[in-house]
């Protein structure tokens, strides 16, 4: 039950459990990364090099998430 439960719903799967997303297409790509994960070490370990730096960055990340929830959904656009 990684994008949603059996029943069809979302509620109780691993997107549901995970997503703390503030924008639509922040939502989508959150379900691809878990529809295919990373198998290679290199990019698994520069992806978490990566969220390691932005948690040390809270008032940033805020402010930034912030901004992004004023933007219109650009993928849906065209």
């Amino acid at each position: 039950e990684i994008l949603s439960n059996s029943r069809g719903g979302k509620e109780g799967s691993l997107l549901y459990t995970c997503d703390r997303c503030s924008t639509h297409f922040g939502k989508r790509l959150l379900a691809r990364w878990l529809s295919a994960p990373l198998c290679n070490v290199k990019e698994i370990n520069e992806r978490l090099t990566a969220i390691d730096a932005l948690r040390s960055k809270n008032d940033l990340c805020s402010k930034v998430r912030e901004k992004l929830k004023t933007i219109p959904d650009l993928e849906r656009l065209f």
